[in-house]
């Protein structure tokens, strides 16, 4: 019976630092994916407690939310004399993949109106794999074709530690609605 309860905790453990792996894994691809034009600026860490006194990731705030993890990207260039182009990684992790389901799903519910509250009205781009919710979000200075440029570094940054399986997302246009 020991034993059997040993292999519980060690099965779990496992599978825990797995998910740990992915996550230091997508942060260091992104970082990689994005430093020639766009350096890091920021890493922040979040736990439950900070998660509640900043409005923007209240409404993924949810039972199970563990931290997240906010990389904040600023580009090399100035735009219209001092304005600098930037976008945001943001990773959510929650205590199960059950959890992340849940949220995400909710998350979808509301895509439809583009609530402000959760997704603003910029582009944004949601994807999830196991107990992580990965976003991608941009204010509306890029063009389309300069935000997919950014959503195919974002996906290829996903898909390079957890493969190319996308079995759920959530694409928001600028100014327009999620789909």
């Amino acid at each position: 019976m020991k034993l059997f309860i040993s292999l519980i905790f060690l099965v779990i453990g496992n599978a825990l630092i797995g998910q740990e792996t992915i996550k230091q894994k997508f942060i260091n691809e992104c970082i990689s994916k994005f430093k020639n034009d766009y350096p890091m600026v920021k890493k922040k860490n979040f736990v439950s407690k900070e998660i509640e006194l900043d409005k923007s990731y209240i409404k993924f705030k949810d039972k199970g939310l563990k931290n997240v993890t906010v990389l904040i990207f600023g580009s090399k260039k100035k735009i219209h004399g001092n304005i600098q182009l930037g976008f945001k990684v943001l990773l959510y992790q929650y205590s199960t993949a059950k959890y992340a389901m849940e949220k995400f799903e909710e998350l979808e519910s509301v895509k439809k109106t583009q609530d402000e509250s959760v997704f603003s009205k910029d582009w944004n781009y949601v994807l999830t794999e196991g107990n992580l919710i990965f976003r991608l979000e941009g204010g509306c200075f890029y063009s389309e074709k300069n935000w997919n440029k950014l959503k195919l570094l974002f996906f290829k940054a996903k898909e390079d530690i957890a493969g190319n399986k996308i079995k759920n997302k959530i694409e928001c246009s600028c100014g327009g609605s999620c789909r």
